[in-house]
């Protein structure tokens, strides 16, 4: 593009100076309209016939730039809608005489008849874009960091900036020339507005403009805005109309689906369900359950909303009311019972500290009296930095050494590089002698640690290469030690405790590969026993061993859970292979502790804002698996299948933040099978079905 083009450009566009009072007239008030998100993606074709245009709408009020807001001598008419993936618009134009013969992109489109869309994200931001289209569908787009002063540097920016960026811009143009008119549909991709934060919010506004060029047989230009412009420049942004991004339009009162197939399930029914404990316990936000040896009264660390801090509660059996045993000024994560408590009544709970810039996490001892443990009296028994992905699971072996597990200290893909150093105590499991402390802490270090041997290790490490160790048990049984461990971005793992193993983070992600360009510590990859892929397991919940008669199948099995999916499995393990392994139930529980109840049964607690606990009982529901739809024509819920558009009463929606499970964008519905069906929607937790 020469310099004699920029010029036209300049000519055409804008007045030389920009604020010029000689180009200014009285200024107009912006007009606000709406558009409206459509839960059926627009099929850009130029036949305008799908609802979302029906339900649009129109923007019909062009006039020339300048006072007086003078009408052109061509009608234009637009419409506007939106998803979650696009910007669509639709222009239908009269013109008396279609002028277009340019089909290079990013050429000098205002040269000819055009239709221009200016859009601002934000008075927050300087930056605004301009796509344009002719009678030929020939595009230009441009994103305009801000707005310069004076001829020359605008055209510079225009060179700078025409080449920067690729756009989404798809349009279809049908030229009705019989009809004097021709009609532009289009779509723009939010991904590439990234520049100014991509996709709007609902009720969010943004500064636009829709403009023509329409030139006659003796190539002089009429030009026409739909924002009230006071001089000839359609990039007075300052004079922009506003766009207000709407909800969904109600194109039905109809609030269920009579038609719907989908029912039950495709897969066989599993053999396990859940259902609420009754009488339901005053927990709030409560993180673990675990029963006392002794009573079989469970105790529940409550994390509440007190900011940082912790209690221990104990659910008396008479009254099943809940009696604070201590309030600790640290968030608490675990505990466990020494193996003679009967006779010392020692607590051990594992805590991260999370006020003030030196957080920590730390084991501490308890006295036990039958009722409560005196905060004055406890011992600190070991600490370590750690600020995310604590860990600070405890559980004592059969050989009577506190085992206790560390993260890697971060909140991230393990930013220090901690999981492969061995002389320091992040990403660890230790085994402390704590019934024999050496002098100044309050533990010892067994001498058969696999590392005492080895110099620059801290001799507490019995294993490391742990991401976020988040549950661990010991089978009373086998003395088999299981942990479950919390993954980054595919895998989750449950591993089975070996001496002196390499778990591999962070130069692998349980079995898999994840930086490998970070080294490898002094011993090689010990893989876990289990990979769940982020497909079925997003945050893993390490159970514990069952063993009694109530649940004669399950006898001798390890039970684990994930905390996103409410999914439940059971394994079971000889300590040298693996016999059995499946998932035993599906539930819509948040899972963060297993726990045996003093009836044998197993419970599960359920983290949400008001906490409950759950029992595993069988399930006797049957599906009828051979009637679930195959196809998406079987379902019921679809008037057309290739357009994706649904039934009345099927209804959209969207979520707050982009799920990261799989990668993949999705139009999201919902529907309710009855007229009795309800939904009650809350702000915060979750909602009621």
């Amino acid at each position: 593009m020469n310099n004699k083009s920029f010029s036209i450009f300049t000519s055409l566009v804008v007045c030389l100076v920009v604020g010029n009072p000689s180009c200014s007239g009285e200024e107009q008030p912006a007009r606000i309209f709406e558009c409206v998100y459509t839960a059926v993606p627009v099929i850009v074709d130029g036949n305008l016939s799908e609802d979302a245009w029906r339900n649009a709408s129109e923007i019909a009020r062009f006039t020339r730039p300048g006072p007086g807001g003078v009408l052109p001598n061509s009608v234009t008419k637009v419409r506007t809608c939106w998803d979650k993936d696009y910007f669509y618009f639709a222009a239908e134009m009269e013109d008396r005489d279609i002028v277009a013969r340019l089909t290079q992109h990013d050429d000098l489109l205002w040269t000819e008849d055009v239709f221009e869309v200016f859009m601002r994200p934000s008075k927050q931001h300087n930056g605004y874009y301009e796509f344009q289209v002719n009678p030929l569908e020939t595009t230009l787009d441009i994103y305009w960091p801000q707005m310069p002063m004076g001829k020359d540097a605008r055209n510079q920016m225009f060179r700078d900036q025409l080449k920067s960026n690729e756009f989404d811009f798809d349009v279809r143009v049908k030229q009705l020339q019989e009809q004097n008119y021709w009609i532009v549909e289009g779509r723009i991709g939010w991904k590439q507005m990234h520049m100014t934060g991509g996709r709007p919010a609902v009720e969010e506004a943004w500064d636009v403009a829709f403009c023509r060029y329409d030139y006659g047989l003796d190539r002089k230009p009429e030009t026409s805005s739909s924002a009230s412009l006071s001089r000839i420049d359609f990039h007075a942004v300052e004079e922009y109309d506003r766009l207000v991004f709407k909800t969904p339009v109600r194109v039905s009162a109809k609030t269920h689906v009579d038609q719907s197939r989908v029912v039950g399930s495709p897969d066989p029914p599993l053999r396990y369900t859940v259902k609420k404990l009754i009488p339901r316990l005053p927990l709030s936000q409560a993180i673990f359950m675990t029963a006392n040896p002794q009573t079989g009264e469970l105790i529940f660390i409550n994390q509440g909303e007190s900011g940082g801090k912790s209690q221990l509660l104990l659910q008396h059996g008479a009254t099943n009311e809940l009696v604070t045993m201590v309030e600790l000024d640290e968030l608490a994560y675990s505990l466990c019972f020494h193996p003679k408590f009967a006779d010392n009544g020692y607590i051990y709970v594992g805590t991260n500290q999370t006020t003030g810039v030196d957080s920590k996490s730390r084991v501490w001892r308890y006295q036990f009296n039958g009722a409560r443990c005196d905060p004055d009296d406890r011992k600190l028994i070991i600490e370590w930095p750690s600020n995310g992905h604590n860990g600070a699971a405890v559980s004592f072996g059969l050989d009577g050494m506190l085992y206790v597990t560390s993260g890697d200290g971060t909140s991230d893909s393990d930013t220090n590089l901690a999981g492969q150093r061995l002389d320091h105590l992040l990403g660890k499991v230790l085994r402390l002698d704590v019934d024999h402390p050496d002098d100044g802490r309050g533990y010892g270090i067994p001498t058969d640690n696999p590392f005492m041997d080895r110099e620059g290790v801290r001799k507490e490490t019995f294993a490391y290469g742990l991401r976020n160790p988040w549950r661990m048990t010991t089978d009373p049984n086998t003395g088999n030690i299981w942990i479950g461990n919390n993954g980054q971005d595919q895998w989750e793992q449950i591993y089975l405790l070996e001496r002196g193993a390499n778990y591999g983070w962070s130069v692998y992600e349980g079995g898999h590969a994840f930086y490998l360009t970070r080294m490898l510590g002094p011993d090689p990859l010990t893989k876990p026993i289990f990979d769940h892929p982020h497909s079925e397991a997003r945050s893993l919940t390490g159970g514990i061993v069952y063993h009694g008669s109530r649940y004669p199948d399950l006898n001798g099995s390890y039970l684990y859970g994930d905390h996103s999916t409410g999914k439940i499995w059971a394994a079971k393990h000889n300590g040298k292979r693996l016999l059995r392994h499946e998932e035993i139930a599906d539930t819509q529980l948040a899972i963060v502790a297993f726990a045996v109840g003093p009836e044998g049964n197993i419970l599960i607690l359920d983290y949400k804002s008001d906490t409950e606990i759950f029992e595993l009982i069988p399930n006797t529901r049957k599906v009828q698996v051979r009637d679930f739809p195959r196809k998406l024509s079987e379902t019921g819920l679809f008037v057309d299948v290739r357009n994706h558009a649904m039934q009345e009463g099927v209804i959209p929606y969207d979520v707050n933040s982009p799920l990261w499970s799989d990668g993949v964008l999705k139009n999201r519905f919902i529907a309710l099978t009855s007229d009795s069906s309800k939904i009650t929607a809350t702000h915060q937790g979750a909602w009621e079905f």
